[in-house]
């Protein structure tokens, strides 16, 4: 099988609801990653953090902030 990102794990499939923040970030990322962009690095850590953030306000779990983390960090 194709894959289809870079640097993405793509067997990790990210199938909650998400504050729209954080979904916008992610089509983001998944392009800098198509484009072969390195900003994506720079880019995870947002991501990374804004998961945190998210899931100390209670707007996300634990495990949703989890597979964020490895679908992005691999």
């Amino acid at each position: 099988m194709e894959k289809k990102f870079r640097w993405i794990d793509d067997s990790i499939k990210l199938d909650f609801k998400m504050p729209k923040i954080i979904e916008e970030l992610i089509k983001e990322v998944e392009q800098f990653d198509l484009d072969e962009n390195y900003a994506y690095f720079s880019y995870i850590e947002v991501l990374d953090s804004l998961a945190k953030l998210l899931y100390s306000e209670g707007k996300m779990t634990a495990y949703q902030r989890e597979l964020i983390y490895k679908r992005f960090r691999g």
